[in-house]
């Protein structure tokens, strides 16, 4: 089973279409085959032996086309005949794909690409943050029979220390979800000033927009100020449908204010007040030539077991303080629990609906 005779059916190929450089064409041939059980699929295959096959140029009598390819083959027996075939090749632009279709905002078809629908996804994820304040489930002292040291009941709320009362650095760490919302929208320029408020937070509270909630169908909640940054930005340049475009994607993450179990503020940076210092004992140096006198000695300061090296010289303790310069007393723990203070390190941005070419947000 063969093709035993191919012969172009017209002296030239026949323009269907064209607009610009989107011409397409139609190349009609005569096929003989020699058994009556060749199907399509020996014309398909014989036409991509001789070099006419899909994705080839056209060649085509006269005509030479080097822009164009050849994107379909039809054969069709033709009537009354076992062995003739009449096979049109068509040719369309080498850079054409077929029109994309999707859907506009209030689920109609859309073939423009600043009319699609917004790309809108969730997910959480985690960060760790220190814990100072949690329930204790044994009781200070531990029910061994000896009641002296530190006396707090089980399951109360409060700092967590060790058996003298005394908090050094919060031992604890906990998993504090982040909740992460990426909008893709199409956009027809780029602006640099879209994409500078990446890494940015919040001054004000804000809400979603208008958009967001009818369209997307974002439940209406506040995000209170520091607690949204804008985690990325970035757009890539597209063209689809004879469309140029931006597809900008925007990444926010959204965190809580602190709480009772959670000094992390939102994206302000907090840090527990601590330094170095070394344990009070009327008598040692004070480090300036001079020597600390019992006046020295205030109250929670008294004498005590001091840390030393190998040689016997005292070594500087890490220590907490009260938001005075002074060392947190292990008595004033429980009424003075450690103290933080609050840093921002990112830049404020209004994160309004001005700040970027699609509104995602506004003022509650």
């Amino acid at each position: 089973m063969a093709v035993i005779k191919c012969d172009e059916a017209q002296q030239h190929a026949t323009l269907t279409a064209g607009i610009g450089d989107n011409d397409e064409w139609e190349c009609p041939y005569i096929v003989t085959v020699d058994s009556a059980r060749d199907d399509g699929r020996t014309i398909v295959n014989y036409f991509d032996s001789i070099g006419r096959g899909l994705g080839s140029r056209l060649y085509y009598a006269d005509r030479e086309e080097t822009l164009v390819v050849c994107r379909s083959i039809t054969p069709v027996r033709r009537a009354g005949s076992r062995f003739v075939w009449d096979v049109v090749l068509h040719y369309g632009p080498i850079n054409v794909r077929d029109p994309q279709t999707r859907e506009d905002e209030d689920g109609n078809p859309a073939t423009d690409p600043l009319d699609y629908r917004w790309d809108v996804s969730t997910g959480v994820q985690y960060f760790q943050t220190p814990v100072w304040k949690a329930w204790n489930v044994d009781p200070f002292p531990p029910d061994d029979g000896d009641f002296t040291g530190y006396n707090r009941a089980a399951d109360t709320l409060g700092p967590v220390h060790n058996s003298a009362g005394v908090v050094l650095d919060p031992p604890l760490m906990r998993n504090q979800a982040e909740h992460i919302v990426r909008i893709t929208a199409n956009v027809s320029m780029y602006d640099q000033a879209w994409a500078d408020v990446a890494n940015h937070i919040n001054k004000f509270a804000l809400t979603w927009s208008d958009r967001l909630k009818t369209k997307y169908r974002m439940v209406p909640t506040t995000i209170q100020k520091y607690c949204l940054l804008c985690a990325s930005a970035g757009a890539v340049y597209r063209r689809e449908n004879s469309r140029d475009f931006w597809a900008w994607t925007w990444e926010f993450a959204i965190r809580t204010r602190a709480s009772d179990t959670n000094p992390q503020d939102g994206f302000l940076e907090t840090v527990l007040d601590r330094g170095i210092t070394r344990l009070a004992n009327a008598g040692s140096p004070d480090g300036a030539g001079d020597t600390i006198t019992g006046a020295d000695v205030e109250a929670g300061m008294a004498e005590a077991a001091a840390i030393r090296d190998w040689q016997g010289e005292r070594v500087p303790e890490m220590v907490l303080l009260n938001g005075h310069g002074q060392p947190l007393h292990g008595s004033d723990t429980w009424m003075a629990p450690p103290v933080y203070f609050r840093w921002r390190v990112h830049p404020y941005e209004p994160m309004n609906f001005l700040s970027l070419p699609v509104p995602v947000f506004k003022a509650p």
